[in-house]
């Protein structure tokens, strides 16, 4: 599993802060959302984001001064908030950006020998798969937002300490597409307390819970190819990022993946390609 390290700002127009000599110094850069930054092996910065239906780049050798914006692609319907935009990547064959729209296409570029980006190529195979953006995840619904249950059934998890056992939350219940082998669930939703007055969102329901009647997953880890994952479905408004119970929730989910990775272990991976089938 190869190891990418990518840092989220959310600032508009957004900082990116260095330390010299002790003192800090923020140098505002550029005027867009969600920038995406990393480093290649010769310790230059790249930086995308987004701006409006662009994709921009932004790239540095010392971290003071920075070459000016230049165009990535258009692409139409560019999905670039929320803690979702383009992202960036420095491989041993260049530079990689992908990008979702609202409409749920994932789509990614590579930077030519020439500084120039090729044209758009579609990553996922059926269309609007990516709703949410999230280019890692694809949701299959979710019910209205609404109040609901939420139980911890693994309470000695770091993510779960501070949680109530039983967890009243407003928030939209999520019911995934796949839910792969091998996860470990340690928070659960309630299906049961769930609004049915509807009927339509009841059916919906029933549909998308499958053979879940009482009980849905809704936090879970998974350690697979030498990778450790932690995943919450919760989060969807505004104000679950002043609360101090979620935070601890999020906070929890860090420190637990941070603490798995003792060192670089790669003896695990083995794919050579794209298409190398995933060994469930």
């Amino acid at each position: 599993m190869k190891t990418i390290s990518l840092f989220i700002f959310s600032f508009f127009p957004f900082l990116i802060a260095y330390t010299q000599k002790m003192e800090r110094s923020d140098l505002a850069i550029a005027k867009g959302q969600m920038p995406s930054i990393t480093k290649d092996k010769s310790n230059k910065i790249h930086i995308v984001y987004g701006s409006g239906d662009s994709i921009m780049y932004i790239s540095s050798r010392d971290g003071n001064s920075f070459a000016s914006p230049s165009l990535v692609a258009v692409l139409p319907k560019l999905f670039a908030s929320a803690m979702r935009g383009p992202q960036i990547a420095a491989t041993v064959n260049g530079l990689i950006v992908s990008a979702c729209t609202k409409d749920g296409n994932i789509f990614s570029y590579k930077k030519q020998t020439s500084g120039k980006w090729t044209k758009a190529v579609r990553v996922n195979d059926a269309k609007e798969t990516a709703k949410e953006a999230l280019m890692g995840l694809s949701a299959s619904w979710h019910a209205k937002f609404q109040k609901f249950t939420a139980r911890v059934i693994e309470p000695s998890h770091p993510s779960m300490q501070g949680l109530p056992a039983v967890w009243e939350k407003e928030d939209e219940f999520y019911f995934a597409k796949e839910l792969y082998p091998g996860t470990k669930t340690i928070l659960v939703n309630d299906i049961s307390s769930l609004n049915t007055t509807d009927t339509i969102q009841k059916n919906l329901i029933l549909k998308h819970a499958g053979t879940f009647a009482e009980l849905y997953p809704a936090t879970w880890t998974n350690d697979f190819d030498g990778g450790h994952t932690w995943f919450t479905t919760l989060g969807h408004h505004k104000k679950d990022y002043a609360d101090p119970v979620y935070i601890q929730h999020i906070l929890g989910g860090i420190r637990f993946v941070a603490s798995q990775v003792k060192k670089l272990d790669f003896s695990k991976a083995y794919a050579d390609s794209r298409d190398t089938p995933v060994r469930y």
